[in-house]
């Protein structure tokens, strides 16, 4: 009974214990947070390559080749020229989010406004698939300029 007593008291070898309870937890904590910024990380790449096709298309127009080109070049992710989009709408001045034809004719003599509208998207591959719940799968860059 008194060894039974003295093994109970016995602290040695306990903070290697709980270093092999913590170790796993603390390797998939580190494991998401490293994950989770390289798909932030490339997620800021596909905007300001869409950012760059958007400044192309302010002084070019709607030339996808033009701006596919620039979004390429402007990203450091492989890029192909099918994850590129580019697309123009209409919109009255006094009438915001409010998509027309080209041809319309707006209300109380407001001008029309012409954007384009770039989009780069990737797919991402999480390093833990056990992650796919937290981080999207497809990451998207947007951006949308107001053309002459």
């Amino acid at each position: 009974m008194a060894r039974l007593l003295r093994l109970l008291r016995d602290c040695r070898g306990l903070s290697a214990v709980e270093f092999a309870i913590m170790l796993p937890v603390t390797i998939l904590m580190l494991g998401g947070l490293i994950d989770f910024g390289i798909a932030a990380n490339q997620r800021t790449s596909l905007e300001n390559g869409a950012r760059a096709g958007a400044q192309v298309a302010m002084y070019r127009g709607l030339e996808l080749e033009q701006i596919k080109a620039s979004v390429i070049d402007a990203t450091d992710l492989e890029l192909v020229a099918d994850d590129i989009d580019a697309s123009e709408f209409y919109e009255c001045d006094n009438a915001i989010n409010v998509k027309v034809e080209a041809d319309h004719q707006c209300t109380d003599g407001s001008g029309l406004g012409k954007y384009i509208t770039v989009t780069a998207s990737k797919s991402y591959e999480p390093i833990f698939t056990f992650l796919d719940f937290a981080i999207p799968t497809e990451l998207k860059g947007s951006a949308v300029v107001r053309v002459p």
